[in-house]
């Protein structure tokens, strides 16, 4: 599984093509699926008669200008919401600038960006506690109240008498999120929910 854009597709196929054994084979997990599909829980799939996570890449050997196509798989991306509730404290700007800031280094975090945190990677589980002590080390102003996950959409959530509950079948508060070895977590500007509170506990946004 290789973790990489699209500017980097070709450069990654050239590495396998130079390293690579002469006949060894690369095969889609797809067409080793045997029906158990418990071990990484999803499978490579067509997609208008594209595969969505096998990348195919043409490689022109430079003596005799053979092709060979190289295949290569990219992670299945694990959708989350975090659900982050911060008292203002001792911050100097307002409840819209503070959310801005908190989502910032919230993506600095599943960058990898801050120091002695890890990020989100190939089979690297999410962590509520892991989000919380980012946030807590790039704004030490602020208090974390609690900090939340939950595998959907935030379109997916709803608040009822202060809680956080999914409109979607089997899906709770967790503090982890298994990621598996064919997997990426993914986090985006629309699935952070930030509160912020003042210290009488009155939600500011």
């Amino acid at each position: 599984i290789v973790d990489c854009d699209q500017d980097s597709y070709e450069a990654v196929a050239t590495a396998i093509f130079k390293t690579k054994s002469v006949g060894s084979g690369l095969v889609r997990l797809c067409e080793q699926n045997t029906g158990d599909n418990s071990k990484y829980g999803k499978w490579d799939e067509l997609v208008d008669g594209e595969w969505k996570y096998t990348k195919t890449v043409p490689i022109t050997e430079q003596w005799y200008g053979n092709v060979y196509n190289m295949n290569f798989m990219i992670p299945i991306d694990v959708t989350f919401t975090i659900v982050i509730d911060v008292i203002k404290n001792k911050y100097s700007g307002d409840a819209d600038a503070l959310t801005a800031d908190v989502k910032t280094w919230i993506h600095q975090w599943a960058f990898g960006n801050i120091t002695g945190v890890d990020g989100l990677g190939v089979n690297q589980s999410v962590y509520s506690h892991e989000c919380a002590a980012a946030i807590s080390y790039a704004i030490p102003e602020i208090k974390i109240m609690d900090c939340g996950l939950y595998k959907c959409e935030k379109s997916e959530l709803k608040e009822e008498d202060g809680e956080i509950v999914s409109t979607k079948p089997g899906v709770t508060r967790t503090s982890k999120i298994p990621i598996n070895c064919i997997e990426k977590g993914k986090i985006t500007d629309d699935n952070i929910w930030v509160r912020v509170y003042d210290q009488t506990g009155t939600n500011l946004i």
